[in-house]
């Protein structure tokens, strides 16, 4: 919150769009909310959480419609699409440089990803996934070694929403799994490890498909099917 105060005093203008307009656009992120108000509400997934706040939440156990709240601090939210904040890592990937454009030095993007806290963010272990040997805060960061695999990750818990983004610089792959479960669960995180495993295995490795019922809890009907994208299919 104080660094945001320090960039609002610096280029007098409100860090999200201090944010917005130097550095998400030009990462072609244009359609990202940097402090979430109450007229982005329109445009967003809907938010859900446990049913009942008076017991611990299990597999199968009913949901509802999570509590809607704005936050426009620096510590705060940026909503945006799972497409574009692939341009993140894309940005890492290629030592600053995004469509073609140079977004930031490669000096700076190296000191976003080198290890400076003594530790990092909690890792979820997860039966069939491959163990995360170190995690260690870069800035803003995590930086961690999965095998001989250096990934930068970042997860983001809020109110009714859990994403997980991974970018593996050492396979030149990334990961970006956004859903609208509540963030107390790791949900977002376990399927993101699940799709890197899965696209980084060697060709005679079979990894055992993790059971996500535990982290998603009952799927409905609408929720079951085939998804794709341009470089993966998934079937639930």
């Amino acid at each position: 919150m104080v660094l945001g105060q320090v960039v609002e005093a610096v280029t007098g203008h409100t860090v999200a769009a201090a944010l917005h307009g130097g550095l998400l656009r030009r990462m072609g992120m244009a359609d990202a909310r940097v402090g979430v108000t109450h007229a982005d509400r329109a445009v967003m997934a809907t938010g859900h959480w446990p049913l009942h706040d008076d017991r611990p939440w299990y597999a199968g156990d009913p949901i509802a419609h999570a509590t809607w709240f704005e936050i426009a601090c620096a510590d705060g939210n940026i909503a945006t699409s799972a497409r574009e904040l692939a341009h993140l890592g894309t940005l890492l990937l290629n030592g600053g440089v995004v469509g073609g454009a140079r977004i930031v030095s490669t000096a700076t993007v190296q000191s976003m990803v080198t290890p400076t806290a003594p530790q990092g963010e909690p890792v979820v272990a997860w039966p069939g996934l491959p163990e995360v040997t170190a995690s260690r805060y870069g800035l803003g960061l995590n930086v961690e070694t999965v095998g001989k695999n250096t990934l930068v990750t970042h997860g983001g818990g809020m109110v009714g929403y859990s994403t997980f983004f991974i970018t593996d610089l050492t396979a030149g792959v990334g990961i970006v799994v956004l859903t609208n479960g509540n963030g107390e669960y790791p949900a977002a995180q376990v399927i993101a490890r699940a799709a890197h495993a899965a696209l980084t295995a060697d060709a005679d490795t079979r990894l055992p498909s993790p059971d996500l019922r535990v982290a998603v809890g009952e799927l409905s009907p609408a929720q079951l099917g085939d998804f794709e994208s341009d470089t993966l299919a998934i079937s639930v």
